[in-house]
């Protein structure tokens, strides 16, 4: 049931617009060691997630979606989502994996790193990723989506 809940959050990450609603009802009981909040149209998640696999209908992962979620472990970012914001996984001090589907037009990953499609530019390393990262590619740019 836990899965459910974390899956339905996720499921609403994109299809809330900045700005559409001040206040918003989940709907059902969540559990007691994960949040979730609306700040200015986005949708804030915190606890204790270890996982999460983003819907196919998530086209976007806003500002701070996963902010704080320090047991967060790996998350899995589907072909659907072409932007990523800001301090997105901020204060996720136990992520050692960002996973994106192969048919994904604008992200892939290596060795649970996150780089653009031909992987020029890398984005984000895993917080909890210890020690250095070495890669094979030819970064041409290194953005970093601050965390």
């Amino acid at each position: 049931m836990k899965k459910f809940y974390l899956y339905f959050i996720c499921c609403l990450l994109c299809r809330l617009t900045a700005g559409a609603q001040t206040s918003w009802d989940i709907g059902f009981p969540v559990d007691a060691n994960v949040t979730a909040t609306l700040s200015g149209g986005a949708l804030i998640i915190s606890g204790t997630i270890t996982s999460v696999v983003i819907d196919e209908e998530v086209t976007s992962i806003g500002d701070f979606a996963f902010y704080d979620c320090s047991k967060l472990i790996t998350v899995s970012i589907p072909e659907s989502v072409k932007s990523i914001g800001n301090y997105v996984f901020g204060n996720c001090t136990a992520m050692t994996s960002i996973l994106v589907d192969s048919n994904n037009t604008e992200y892939s990953y290596e060795d649970g790193v996150l780089f653009n499609k031909n992987k020029t530019t890398l984005i984000v390393i895993p917080p909890g990723k210890k020690g250095n990262y070495e890669s094979n590619q030819k970064l041409v740019l290194i953005r970093v989506i601050r965390v």
